[in-house]
């Protein structure tokens, strides 16, 4: 199995990404993660290393990661510990 190398550029952060909640429903429960994070540059660094091998959805906020927690089943939840809201 091969490894991911990732090359960040330092524009990376100054991108403009949408801050709403994210799900895309194709794959079974099993390869669906849960990413949640403030920082709009964190979730779509995750993305890109993750999103061939699985479904990936996001929330900015910790009310909107819950709602979501409450509508859908994730296989992994990877949480930013120290979030405003």
């Amino acid at each position: 199995r091969q490894g991911h190398l990732l090359n960040v550029r330092d524009d990376i952060s100054k991108k403009e990404y949408t801050k709403e909640p994210v799900v895309k429903s194709i794959k079974p429960a099993s390869k669906r993660l849960l990413l949640v994070d403030d920082e709009t540059a964190n979730i779509r660094i995750l993305s890109l290393i993750l999103e061939d091998e699985y479904e990936i959805s996001a929330a900015y906020r910790g009310e909107e990661a819950l709602k979501l927690l409450q509508e859908h089943k994730f296989a992994l939840v990877i949480t930013d510990i120290v979030m405003h809201g």
